[in-house]
């Protein structure tokens, strides 16, 4: 049986525009991109306010996709690396 490992990031790095707060005590603050998209997955319109919302968006849709693969595939997703 062949098997298949998928490794995604949950974020852009180009969406941050500016870290407000680097210390590492506390959650980080930063501001983002604002530039809408909208992406068609399946029969609907996903709409978010940057490229990194609508990816984080469609990995509800990959995840849905991947668990018909139910011990055929690894996923990992790491959301800051």
């Amino acid at each position: 049986m062949q098997k298949f490992a998928y490794h995604l990031h949950g974020y852009q790095p180009g969406d941050i525009i500016y870290i407000h707060d680097g210390t590492g005590w506390d959650s980080i603050k930063y501001s983002e991109r604002l530039s809408p998209v909208s992406l068609k997955i399946r029969d609907v319109e996903e709409k978010a306010r940057n490229w990194t919302r609508s990816l984080i968006k469609a990995y509800e849709y990959t995840n849905d996709a991947l668990g018909f693969l139910e011990n055929k595939v690894s996923v990992d997703i790491e959301p800051f690396a």
